[in-house]
């Protein structure tokens, strides 16, 4: 029950963050010899990889883990960036995360 901002707002999980970076960055990436590029250096707390396709780069982040805008700052100080765009979970996935991760149960 509720509006789908509520629901957004309550069982929401991760939103994406989506980095196109600069081309002159190639060489700060690190390979692993097979064409696949990683990020350099440890991530912030709460942050995972989701992935690294030249230039795109992919992060999963929680809202209660780390601001938005120190996200951005901290990708920023190590990478210039062209673009960066954010996507919220798709309503379809939320409520499927309810019925799986039994989410209604637990605040119950």
């Amino acid at each position: 029950d509720g509006t789908i901002a509520n629901i957004h707002e309550r069982f929401g999980g991760e939103r994406k963050l989506v980095a196109v970076l600069d081309a002159a960055e190639l060489p700060a990436l690190s390979s692993d010899g097979s064409g696949i590029h990683a990020l350099s250096g440890s991530l912030p707390q709460g942050v995972r990889v989701v992935s690294v396709e030249f230039p795109e780069v992919v992060l999963s982040f929680r809202k209660d883990a780390i601001p938005a805008h120190e996200l951005v700052a901290w990708l920023g100080s190590r990478y210039r960036l062209r673009d960066i765009t954010f996507q919220e979970p798709q309503i379809e996935e939320i409520i499927r995360r309810i019925y799986e991760e039994g989410l209604l149960l637990a605040e119950a």
